[in-house]
């Protein structure tokens, strides 16, 4: 295999009606970079044979190194354990395990029951810091952990729950789906659902009186007050990449879920602190750290969560855009593909975890990929970019199969 970098950028597709008729943030963003690597590249759009879900986050990676993702990916649960460094045992079942804002009419619904009564205000509570997480955190723990149950702390408002003995049965659902909507429908179901429901009512108890989100509320701003369980399963034996092909490779990340997978399948991790930094600012180094590391492997995945940096604003993603172009894809280019021998890849997939609003562009849910390579034979497209009205446009290949190309040529 000849050296590569993957740079994977999470929230890529704009999910707005607008951008049917107006321009996306991508669109908008002034990369100079990574138009002109467009218009000499490979782009294709990506799918998974079988798979319905979305193409995103450890899913993606996943299909990305060549898993067949209908058989070995049922939640991320497990991956985020392994990102954590927490070990499952064979009987252990790992959730996802979010602090979220849930309100009434009446205000922030200080009733303990879970009910249609109550709405998802925001699936990430309100931006909720690592140091304001660890203390709601450690309330719960101080309170509801047992022998069978333990909760780990995470990244922002993205934790993990760990149940011993328990069945992988209960169907449970991605918070950020029932957002401004009742959560009635979106509440665990299943055997074990009624135990997991009963956790979620004890955490809100707890969470909707502790000091911190009396605070929150007094300055402005939204309460952390439920734990939201979701995302299922028991620990994988997936076989290493390694063992798969003669190659090794490096994963950088903020996210848990996607540190997970580059353990699971044998690559070596390395955290990106955005606890001590905005993604803008670590994107200024991100570029020599991948240089010095795939000089010591054959590839390295990179993978930027731009969606959830923005918070949502446009104007933030153009920003984000225009900086991961210039402090990223610009350097890459000028000191990794110089050399003929290498190859660059950016892999864009739709935003990690808000999903389509009612109406939204047809687009929804488009993945796809620009291959960047010297010894491409592509016949050069003045004024195409890599974005997602001009993706839309380009043919459909099947994502477990790039992987395998990337090591055979």
């Amino acid at each position: 295999m000849r050296k590569t970098i993957i740079v994977h950028v999470e929230g890529f597709l704009a999910q707005s009606a607008a951008h049917r008729h107006h321009p996306t943030p991508l669109e908008r963003a002034k990369t100079p970079h990574l138009d002109h690597l467009s218009q000499t590249g490979e782009m294709a759009q990506w799918q998974v044979p079988g798979e319905a879900r979305p193409l995103r986050g450890a899913l993606a990676m996943l299909a990305l190194l060549g898993y067949e993702t209908p058989k070995c990916y049922v939640g991320s649960g497990p991956f985020v354990a392994a990102g954590l460094e927490v070990k499952l045992e064979k009987h252990d079942v790992a959730f996802l395990c979010d602090l979220v804002t849930l309100r009434s009419q009446e205000g922030w619904g200080e009733g303990k029951k879970l009910g249609p009564q109550l709405i998802m205000d925001d699936p990430c509570a309100g931006g909720i810091t690592d140091e304001e997480a660890r203390e709601l955190i450690d309330a719960i723990n101080d309170q509801l952990v047992s022998e069978n149950i333990q909760i780990y702390l995470g990244h922002g408002h993205e934790h993990l729950m760990v149940w011993a003995g328990m069945g992988t049965k209960i169907v449970s659902r991605n918070p950020a789906e029932a957002q401004r909507q009742s959560i009635e429908p979106f509440l665990p179901t299943g055997d074990g659902s009624q135990i997991l429901r009963e956790l979620m009512e004890a955490s809100r108890v707890i969470l909707s009186h502790h000091e911190l989100n009396q605070e929150r509320i007094a300055d402005g701003g939204k309460p952390a007050n439920c734990l939201w369980m979701w995302s299922p399963g028991k620990a994988l034996d997936l076989l290493p990449v390694s063992e798969r092909w003669p190659v090794t490779g490096v994963v950088f990340s903020s996210d848990n879920a996607v540190l997970g997978v580059g353990s699971t399948v044998g690559l070596h991790m390395v955290r990106v602190d955005t606890v001590k930094d905005t993604m803008s600012g670590l994107l200024n180094d991100l570029a020599p750290r991948c240089l010095k590391a795939v000089g010591k492997t054959d590839f390295a995945y990179v993978h930027i969560p731009v969606d959830r940096e923005s918070r949502g604003s446009e104007e933030a993603m153009v920003g984000l855009w225009e900086h991961l172009d210039t402090h990223l894809i610009g350097p890459l280019q000028k000191d990794f593909l110089a050399n003929g021998q290498h190859r660059l890849v950016v892999v864009g997939t739709p935003t990690l975890s808000t999903p389509a609003p009612p109406g939204a562009s047809d687009a929804v849910g488009l993945s796809g990929y620009l291959l960047c390579d010297a010894q491409l034979e592509v016949n050069p497209q003045p004024g195409t970019g890599f974005y997602e009205r001009e993706l839309a446009t380009r043919p459909v290949k099947d994502a477990t199969k790039f992987f395998e190309r990337l090591v055979r040529e």
